[in-house]
């Protein structure tokens, strides 16, 4: 009888504690009614989906949209008490400076909008400026390529989370001297988008500080198809080394290699971020090396990797099927949104501007990051956070060689 009262005594406490674990843990039901409170913040992407700047900013897109996903499951961000999660609308600015000013209203005054994640190339950027700005409308920018107009102390709404160009050169070059010493001489060809000239001087200074000279600047303009001749005007200065300033895979390769196939043996350093996998692969093995840049490796078992980095890749090749370096930056400039919103603790874009610029610190795939530029830009709507230093070897393999830290002043 005692052990029949034990048992049924046990039995009970077992049905109690379930029945307390199940109160104590979310529900399907519960986490739908958490969803269901929760109020949208939309996320405007303005991307090129069409022309040949497509070629890299889908690929930001799709990570904006991955970052969006990973905020949303994390329960999005908390204003006041008030749960808010992410929607991403996306516009195609068409690689034009038409289709950018389009895109930007139709975000703005259609979808209405308060923040955007893109885009890239200088006149895009500068297009979409007066339609964002005079709406108060906060824009992360995928890239700058530091002409005025992109960013400067007039653009208030207009931030930089991501390194561009200007973090790129130097470390770049310092590479260079580091490993090739002997070279004295560069040759410099980058994009025909309005930065060429800019990009010019400031690639000019960083070497002159560095006891290089720069014999000769070539830009190419956007619907160049064949780089012979660009090169051909390159290699005609008798460079010892050619840097390669800015540009996306398309165009690197076939630069990259037209040189090695007219005899150029030297290092190809880069400033821009083209992923170093997709290089090899469009130029072939034995035409890329000696060559870096400050793409990133994607091998999730890099320990130089940022456990931030890791989830990205891990997520763009269950979701997309394939991971793209330009996922990061997508990535990046919504996750920092994201993070001014809920620091601000409102939802008044020039009370989230002015709270973005005063962070201490913010975070970034890459690594810590704290918000810098004002001597630069004239504004400090810039993060600053470190840069990669990827190398291509001679047998074709990448290979991070280290991480350099960028302050821009």
């Amino acid at each position: 009888m005692r052990m029949d009262r034990m048992k049924l005594s046990g039995g009970l406490l077992g049905i109690v504690v379930l029945i307390v674990v199940s109160l104590l843990l979310p529900s399907p039901a519960m986490a739908q009614q958490k969803k269901a409170d929760a109020k949208i913040i939309k996320i405007g992407i303005l991307a090129a989906l069409t022309g040949f700047a497509s070629a890299a900013e889908v690929h930001q897109k799709d990570g904006a949209l991955l970052a969006i996903d990973w905020l949303n499951e994390k329960g999005g961000i908390t204003i006041k008490g008030q749960k808010y999660l992410f929607e991403g609308v996306v516009e195609d600015n068409k690689s034009t400076a038409e289709g950018a000013k389009a895109a930007a209203e139709k975000l703005v005054y259609d979808h209405k909008v308060k923040f955007i994640a893109g885009a890239t190339i200088p006149y895009i950027n500068i297009a979409a400026a007066p339609v964002t700005e005079a709406a108060k409308v906060i824009r992360a920018l995928n890239y700058v390529c530091d002409t005025p107009e992109e960013l400067n102390a007039k653009t208030r709404y207009t931030f930089k989370p991501n390194p561009a160009i200007r973090e790129g050169i130097g470390p770049a070059l310092d590479y260079l001297v580091e490993k090739f010493p002997k070279v004295k001489t560069i040759a410099m060809i980058t994009p025909q988008d309005g930065a060429e000239s800019v990009l010019g001087a400031i690639c000019d200074k960083e070497a002159t500080q560095r006891g290089l000279k720069q014999v000769i600047v070539v830009a190419w303009p956007h619907d160049t198809a064949d780089f012979y001749p660009k090169v051909t005007q390159l290699l005609a200065s008798k460079p010892d080394a050619i840097f390669i300033v800015n540009g996306y895979e398309q165009a690197t390769a076939p630069i990259l290699k037209a040189a090695r196939e007219m005899g150029f043996k030297g290092p190809a350093p880069m400033g821009n971020y083209d992923d170093p996998y997709d290089i090899v692969k469009l130029t072939g093995k034995d035409y890329t090396a000696p060559f870096w840049t400050h793409g990133w490796s994607r091998d999730v078992n890099d320990p130089q990797l940022t456990p931030e980095m890791k989830e990205i890749i891990k997520r763009a090749e269950a979701k997309l099927g394939k991971f793209h370096q330009w996922n990061f930056w997508g990535w990046t400039e919504v996750w920092a949104i994201a993070q001014a919103i809920e620091k601000a603790q409102s939802l008044d874009t020039t009370v989230v501007a002015n709270t973005w610029r005063k962070m201490d610190s913010i975070k970034t795939p890459y690594g810590p990051g704290k918000m810098c530029g004002e001597k630069t830009y004239g504004i400090k709507n810039v993060v600053c956070s470190r840069v990669a230093i990827t190398e291509v070897l001679p047998d074709g393999n990448v290979k991070h060689i280290k991480w350099v830290n960028v302050n821009l002043p």
